[in-house]
């Protein structure tokens, strides 16, 4: 996300003085453009699998913070591994979706839309 600044300039010289303003943007060499996670997994009751974000790039500039969440606690469970990946623990048979979203301010405490994905998860006996 770009950040702009208004700088104003003065020149003192003798009996000269001069204001200039300008304005000043900085913009990311690599934002963040997107988030992708596989559209299925499998996996058993009882049996632990771990599934990971996908970010575009793969190395933002700003890393976001990814907030997880799962439409059925009762199927499946999910921990945190890592950065970007989270550990699911199968429950009982059964379909869940797992989210995976950007959370709406980055380090620049700007408001922007979140990337969002999602991957269903079955969960066989």
């Amino acid at each position: 996300m770009p950040a702009t600044a208004y700088v104003d300039v003065t020149v003192h010289a003798y009996n000269y003085q001069k204001t200039l303003s300008y304005k000043v943007t900085v913009k990311e060499k690599n934002p963040l453009k997107g988030i992708t996670l596989q559209k299925n997994l499998t996996v058993g009751v009882n049996n632990e699998v771990n599934l990971s974000a996908l970010l575009n790039p793969v190395n933002p500039d700003n890393n976001p913070d990814l907030k997880w969440t799962i439409s059925d606690k009762e199927i499946i469970s999910i921990s945190p591994y890592n950065e970007c990946s989270v550990h699911i623990v199968g429950l009982k048979p059964g379909t869940a979706t797992i989210t995976v979203r950007t959370r709406d301010s980055f380090k620049t405490g700007k408001k922007e839309a979140p990337f969002t994905a999602s991957c269903k998860v079955t969960v066989k006996p």
